[in-house]
């Protein structure tokens, strides 16, 4: 999460004061009296507004030390914008007392988002002393970093609410979290362990994959083969029954020549003789039986043998 831009109408001496924070490291060197410490309090004001008026003493109270003069507007907008690149935007305003107060936060498509506690908290994940303790320290130029309050601020760089968390307890808390994780039994060692299994079968996975690819194009040879052969036999098949089919009309060929020779010795007895009624009738059946034997012999001639 970080800041992308803000709006100051009126914060302190600042008024109609745009904020552009173009890098993910921004730094501000200015002059005392310019302001800077009164941007670093309007951004926590944005994220966790600022507490009621009960002291007409400025010094008091950030309420009454940053209303501005003048009856300008008392706020502003700050722009913020998450890991995944998603902006959000919040805009205060606040009254003289904080009774009248008023909080919107919008998403990067200007809807406008429910709010069920700080905008710190909801963005950050922080409450504001969390806040205050790490995202934002305040120290004068009198404060060397000796002085103990700085220490103590330096020390307490733990995202939590109570003072009495100090560096070493949180090394401590982070060293017992290790413990789960490191040596023998840990979860780094069973995660690798875990992992190499994994590895492996994915190498016997990739074997056999290697393997089945093999088969499969010896499959597909195979089959290729198979269906070459069965073309081949088919055709076998196809010249055996037409050799078959030949030879039958082969032979009927030659039967029907030698009936046809036959018949034509019996008509060329009959040539050049006085033939009885009952001999005219055999010629004509010798005849009718010499047409038959010809036509056959050329419906024989369209097989192709």
């Amino acid at each position: 999460m970080r800041i992308k831009s803000g709006y100051i109408s009126g914060f302190g001496k600042l008024n109609n004061y745009p904020l552009v924070f173009e890098n993910d490291l921004f730094s501000l060197c200015e002059e005392n009296g310019f302001g800077k410490t009164t941007i670093c309090e309007f951004i926590g004001a944005m994220f966790y507004g600022l507490p009621e008026l009960k002291s007409s003493s400025k010094s008091d109270n950030l309420r009454g030390k940053y209303a501005p003069l003048g009856g300008s507007l008392f706020g502003g907008s700050l722009t913020v914008c998450d890991d995944f690149g998603k902006e959000y935007r919040i805009e205060r305003e606040f009254s003289k007392t904080g009774s009248k107060d008023s909080l919107k936060m919008f998403d990067e498509m200007g809807n406008a988002l429910e709010i069920y506690k700080s905008p710190g908290e909801m963005l950050l994940g922080l409450d504001k002393d969390a806040y205050e303790r790490t995202l934002s320290m305040h120290f004068t130029l009198d404060e060397s970093f000796d002085n103990p309050t700085i220490s103590a601020k330096l020390n307490n760089l733990f995202i939590n609410s109570s003072e009495d968390v100090s560096v070493d307890e949180a090394l401590n808390e982070i060293k017992k979290e290790l413990k789960e994780y490191e040596g023998k039994h840990g979860l780094i060692t069973l995660n690798d362990a875990e992992i190499k299994k994994v590895l492996k079968q994915l190498d016997e996975i990739e074997a056999l994959d290697k393997l089945y690819r093999k088969d499969y194009h010896l499959y597909g040879d195979l089959k290729m083969e198979l269906a070459e052969l069965k073309r081949k036999s088919e055709k076998a098949l196809l010249e055996k029954e037409m050799k078959r089919k030949c030879d039958e009309v082969e032979a009927e060929r030659k039967h029907i020549e030698e009936r046809k020779a036959l018949n034509d010795e019996k008509i060329e007895r009959y040539k050049n003789k006085f033939m009885s009624d009952e001999e005219v009738n055999g010629l004509f059946e010798l005849l009718n039986t010499e047409k038959g034997l010809t036509r056959k012999l050329e419906e024989l001639k369209l097989f192709d043998c």
